[in-house]
């Protein structure tokens, strides 16, 4: 999602003529301009006055930063009346050079935006707020990707706390170019408020992606609450991980090492189940230990030591 351009006036209604500037001092901005009026200003809509930035460093869409409602006065008796205002700041994301711009705009009945002067300053802006530094995905088998951050910093003076940053990664419509977008979040991370001058690091966030956002753009964003709710201060384009493979069955199962047959253990012994017979599991591998037999009887011999006692009786019978 983009700002679609403004239309340009054929014949424009009002000017910014003579002095004109702006000021940003954190989340608001002051907008000051003379500007010379039409007679028919009044019939043109609703008039604001525009602050706008543009990328100087990387191709990208204009950004607008603040704007402040202008009332076209009753009676100009021919003179350019100055306006200034303090209105609420949106800074565009990133640290590089802006080229900045005052766009005096009409906004008709119907809301279309009909742009009737623009200014541009000669002085590029460089905005002071917090970045991030050195993201990359690292891919983990089995559980996909996982982000990690070097480090999160906030510039600003050592008094100036920032508001809750969060870190959140897209994936979206259309690569980032800053500016509004489309898309889904798969994954962010809290990180409170950082004192001005203090730094946060290294962060690893999970990352939640599916198999058709890895065909789509991905793009890293550092998020600060603010009176208009998050904002993006700083963002970093990442590649979709490539997909990992699916690991090998015999991947996840613990091969056994390999033995000599002298060296291999006996199979552990399980707990008899109940009505049965307990037999070491060892006995059915280790042949039993030779046990000595009775010598074998005479056929048709008595048992051992039975004749002896018969004859013992016998003796003590005779003597009598």
């Amino acid at each position: 999602m983009s700002t679609p351009p403004p239309l340009v006036a054929d014949r424009p209604a009002a000017s910014i003529v003579g002095t004109f500037g702006y000021r940003v001092e954190g989340d608001t901005a002051c907008l000051n301009a003379e500007i010379d009026w039409r007679h028919d200003a009044a019939e043109q809509g609703r008039w604001h006055l525009q602050l706008w930035a543009r990328p100087l460093d990387a191709p990208g869409p204009a950004a607008q930063v603040a704007e402040l409602a202008v009332t076209v006065p009753l009676h100009t008796h021919g003179e350019p009346l100055c306006v200034e205002g303090y209105v609420m700041a949106v800074p565009p994301a990133g640290t590089g050079p802006q080229a900045m711009t005052l766009r005096l705009v009409a906004v008709t009945a119907d809301g279309r935006v009909v742009q009737h002067d623009e200014v541009a300053f000669d002085q590029p802006e460089r905005f002071v707020q917090p970045r991030l530094q050195g993201a990359s995905l690292a891919p983990v088998v089995g559980q996909g990707p996982a982000l990690v951050v070097d480090w999160v910093l906030n510039p600003r003076p050592a008094d100036n706390l920032s508001g809750t940053l969060q870190l959140e990664l897209w994936v979206l419509d259309q690569p980032y170019r800053g500016g509004p977008f489309d898309g889904r979040c798969i994954g962010s991370l809290r990180l409170e408020a950082l004192p001005g001058q203090a730094e946060a690091g290294p962060l690893v966030m999970a990352v939640d992606g599916q198999a058709a956002d890895l065909r789509r753009p991905w793009c890293l964003m550092l998020r600060e609450w603010t009176a208009v709710g998050f904002v993006t201060r700083d963002y970093t384009v990442l590649a979709a991980p490539a997909p990992l493979p699916q690991p090998p069955l015999s991947a996840w199962s613990v091969a056994a090492p390999a033995v000599k047959p002298r060296d291999r253990a006996a199979p552990a012994e399980l707990p008899p189940e109940p009505g049965t017979a307990y037999m070491p599991a060892a006995s059915a591998h280790r042949p039993r230990p030779a046990t000595p037999r009775p010598a074998p009887r005479p056929a048709g011999g008595m048992p051992g030591g039975l004749g002896s006692r018969l004859m013992a009786h016998l003796r003590q019978f005779l003597q009598r």
